[in-house]
C-alpha cells in the first residue's frame, strides 16, 4: 500500500493523545505538589486557606480532564487494535 494509509493516522492521533495526557499528569504534579493533606489553621492564617481550596479546586479540575482523556486515549488504542486485526484478517485471506 503506498501512501499515507489509515493505521499511521490512527497512530499519530494516539501519539497526540498521549502528549497531551502526559502533559496532564505533569501540570497535575506541579499544581498539587505543595498541596498539604491535613492543614491547620488559625484565623490569622485565612488566606492560607482560601489558597489551599483554591489549588485543591485546580488538581479537581485537572483530575476531571484526565480522566476524559484517558477515555479517548483508550478509544484511540482500542480503534488501533481492530484496525490492526481486520488488517491482518483482510491479509489472512489473501486480499487486498
Amino acid at each position: 500500500m503506498t501512501g499515507f494509509a489509515f493505521p499511521n493516522l490512527l497512530l499519530i492521533i494516539w501519539g497526540a493523545i498521549t502528549a497531551v495526557l502526559a502533559a496532564l499528569f505533569m501540570w497535575r504534579y506541579l499544581t498539587g505538589f505543595r498541596e498539604e493533606n491535613i492543614v491547620i489553621l488559625d484565623a490569622a492564617h485565612a488566606s492560607m486557606a482560601a489558597e489551599q481550596r483554591e489549588v485543591v479546586a485546580k488538581v479537581e479540575h485537572l483530575n476531571s480532564m484526565i480522566k476524559t482523556v484517558s477515555m479517548v486515549w483508550g478509544l484511540a488504542a482500542l480503534g488501533m487494535v481492530c484496525v490492526w486485526v481486520y488488517d491482518g484478517y483482510i491479509s489472512f485471506l489473501g486480499g487486498a
